[in-house]
């Protein structure tokens, strides 16, 4: 998919999305049935948004709309299929942002991505999952890590990132998602890499060099 897509899920379902369209479809995990129509988000959401879960909410933010990078957050509860609503915004407009925010519980810290004028942004802000309203200021991401289409992990304490675009870098970073502030250095990659995928535990990270 050129323009990216997002997927996310609880423990029973997967919800996943094109960003050329608006259109969401879901598969039951624990069967091999083919994925169903899920609905529709309230925009085409292009070019690499970034999307996180928790055990009720979907949400899925930033992108590329009519020329601009967005700041809209839509959100879906995964357990009914329907069309997203309207979340809030983030505080920076931004696409091309790391492939995942980083989840608690109770807050999802979105970070990084390409602003207007393909600026680069260090941005990270949260929002309170079971709240819908707008993002808010976490802090900025630090180190080697220009924050465009890089890859997080998390548990429901601490989340990591690591792996930019434009930059091979070896840098991982961490936040503790419930505590608002700037990154912290967490140690290096094996390797230097520009983009990541992830793929965690609660207690293992495995960081996918691109």
């Amino acid at each position: 998919v050129n323009d990216g897509a997002f997927a996310l899920s609880n423990s029973v379902r997967g919800v996943f999305g094109a960003a050329e369209n608006n259109t969401m479809a879901y598969i039951t995990m624990a069967t091999t049935a083919a994925a169903l129509d899920f609905g529709d988000l309230t925009i085409i959401h292009l070019y690499k948004p970034q999307s996180t879960s928790h055990a009720t909410r979907g949400l899925i933010a930033g992108g590329y709309v009519s020329s601009n990078y967005t700041n809209v957050i839509d959100y879906i509860t995964i357990a009914n299929a329907g069309n997203g609503s309207d979340f809030g915004n983030l505080s920076v407009s931004r696409g091309y942002m790391g492939s995942q925010a980083m989840s608690s519980t109770v807050r999802s810290v979105f970070w990084g991505g390409l602003g207007n004028s393909n600026s680069h942004k260090n941005t990270m802000d949260y929002v309170t999952i079971a709240n819908t309203g707008n993002a808010t200021d976490f802090g900025n991401v630090g180190g080697d890590i220009d924050g465009r289409e890089g890859c997080t992990a998390n548990n429901t304490t601490r989340g990591i990132m690591a792996g930019n675009n434009t930059a091979a870098t070896n840098t991982i970073e961490y936040i503790t998602i419930a505590n608002t502030g700037n990154t912290t250095d967490f140690g290096n990659l094996t390797a230097t890499d520009n983009s990541r995928c992830a793929i965690h535990s609660s207690t293992l990270a495995y960081l996918h060099g691109g």
